[in-house]
């Protein structure tokens, strides 16, 4: 059991939000073809009045979906200014843009904020997302983040194309030299697996890979993305599957922790998996300093997902305090 000061607030916006500080917000989004892509956003222009901010637009390279992805965006961006036009604005950034261009955007939204951030994941790419955390779960002066994420109803059966070789996402690479061994690969279990296996047979052999299974929901899509795996390297090359409630990242973060011996032991994440999975690691990442490695999609299908799932009769947004009063909930045992 954990003790009360280490307790990680999390759940639905819509219940978690009237429990926790009444302060000034900033909000830092991302505004893409998805429908779940404006929920958190039309939550808090409709239930407070202290939360402003801003919104990443972001470029895929040119492929055969970009007039459809253009013309979807320009949509949801005229609907983004009839919710609320955020105070901070929009900008547009390609998909495989600088480190620097993405964290440039960060400091032009929250460079006026009171110390309090709320990251909306939901439609961020994994490269956004990433360094984005980092600096606002490192910076002394952001005092409370929490981090959201919006739940469509339905997932598309293209998602993306056209990985990029298998690197480490910004700001995650090998924090010491020379680099540490690795020993340990933890996989996020999606639907894609973008390349994963080549990335086995080379950079990853001979080490162990524990797969984390997202369950629920549960997709059978999951054990197609293992059973891929396994036919291209051979049965018995990954571990047995951990199964983890992928709404539960402070669950996910603790199974991190735990087999990989309290950080202790050398390891890596690959965050193949949905996006509250991808927290847990990114998290684990930032408090063990282990590697984020990732075969980033050039291309996002603009039928990524459909819809907006409801809990309680309200737009499902889960949502997890990150850090409270200046102290980080998610640290390693010490």
């Amino acid at each position: 059991m954990r003790s009360a000061e280490t307790l990680r607030p999390w759940g639905q916006l819509k219940w978690l939000w009237p429990k926790l500080p009444k302060l000034r917000w900033k909000f830092v989004g991302c505004v893409g073809t998805e429908d779940r892509t404006l929920s958190a956003w039309q939550f808090f222009t409709a239930h407070t009045g202290t939360v402003d901010g801003g919104f990443f637009r972001i470029e895929d390279l040119p492929s055969r979906y970009s007039e459809k992805a253009k013309d979807i965006t320009n949509n949801k961006v005229s609907d983004l200014l009839l919710i609320g036009k955020p105070a901070d604005g929009i900008e547009n950034l390609e998909l495989l843009c600088s480190t620097e261009d993405i964290l440039g955007r960060l400091e032009s939204i929250i460079t006026k904020c009171d110390g309090n951030v709320i990251l909306d994941i939901s439609c961020f790419p994994k490269r956004f997302f990433f360094p984005i955390l980092r600096r606002l779960f490192h910076s002394d002066k952001i005092h409370n983040l929490l981090v959201c994420c919006g739940v469509p109803l339905a997932y598309g059966d293209d998602l993306s194309e056209d990985p990029t070789p298998w690197d480490a996402l910004p700001t995650y690479g090998q924090l010491s030299y020379p680099d540490k061994v690795i020993e340990t690969v933890f996989l996020g279990v999606g639907y894609l697996p973008l390349g994963f296996s080549e990335v086995f047979k080379t950079e990853l052999k001979n080490l162990k890979v524990y797969p984390f299974l997202p369950v629920p929901p549960f997709s059978n899509r999951n054990w197609q993305f293992v059973n891929s795996i396994q036919s291209d390297i051979g049965e018995g090359a990954l571990e047995e599957p951990i199964r983890v409630d992928s709404r539960n990242v402070s669950e996910a973060f603790d199974y991190l922790v735990a087999r990989s011996q309290n950080g202790a032991s050398p390891s890596l994440v690959a965050p193949f998996g949905p996006k509250t999975l991808s927290l847990a690691m990114a998290l684990f990442s930032l408090c063990s300093g282990a590697p984020a490695y990732y075969t980033q999609p050039k291309v996002y299908s603009p039928n990524y997902s459909s819809g907006v799932a409801l809990e309680d009769g309200a737009p499902s947004i889960w949502t997890y305090a990150i850090k409270i009063n200046g102290q980080k909930v998610y640290r390693l045992p010490t």
